[in-house]
């Protein structure tokens, strides 16, 4: 968190104006905040004093500059899925085979159907999951591949798990394997031929 106050002088001649105080806090803040935080906000109080902060918390202050979400990097992603596929029992290149036919590592991915974020996950498993933010890599990486794990172990197939994820277990319990619908056979395919080379490249 940055969070600076300053009284703002009235500028005389020679002095620096709001332009330049302005300027000075935003190079401050970039120096030292830029890289973990998503924008610059602030509001004068009625004795005068600027408040500047990158973590507003009333809806006094007004944004002054908004640099976007943080991106990730595939290698960051691809750390997610490893270090939750440890815990839930995941083979990390499988995870990174799901993601990648599933979002193509593209965090505010969103399908027709409804599905969100990297791991593709639908509204209603994410409160299964206790999903908070579908669109937070980790925190849909991490329910992602928790589901993942749970299908893996109710089915002892990767294919079969694979397929539930896709279509979803009730509908590959119905037809006592993977089901006969050619999106679902395609993605079963996909996943299993980038798993294959994930696992090469290891």
């Amino acid at each position: 968190m940055c969070r600076l106050s300053r009284k703002r002088p009235d500028p005389g001649p020679g002095k620096p104006g709001w332009t330049v105080v302005a300027a000075f806090l935003l190079l401050l803040f970039l120096a030292g905040q830029a890289a973990h935080a998503e924008g610059l906000f602030y509001y004068k109080d009625d004795d005068g004093v600027l408040h500047v902060t990158d973590t507003p918390d009333s809806k006094e202050y007004k944004p002054f500059c908004v640099f976007g979400e943080k991106r990730y990097s595939r290698k960051e992603l691809k750390w997610m899925v490893r270090k939750y596929g440890t815990q839930y029992g995941v083979d990390p290149d499988l995870g990174v085979a799901v993601l990648k036919v599933e979002s193509d590592f593209r965090r505010r991915a969103e399908s027709s159907a409804g599905a969100q974020g990297l791991m593709q996950i639908m509204p209603m498993t994410q409160k299964d999951l206790g999903v908070e933010d579908p669109f937070d890599p980790e925190d849909n990486i991490a329910a992602g591949v928790r589901y993942l794990g749970w299908l893996l172990e109710k089915y002892d197939s990767m294919r079969l798990a694979v397929a539930a994820y896709n279509a979803g277990p009730g509908t590959v319990d119905q037809y006592g394997g993977i089901p006969p619908y050619q999106e679902t056979k395609e993605y079963v395919e996909r996943v299993i031929s980038f798993y294959s080379r994930f696992e090469n490249q290891d």
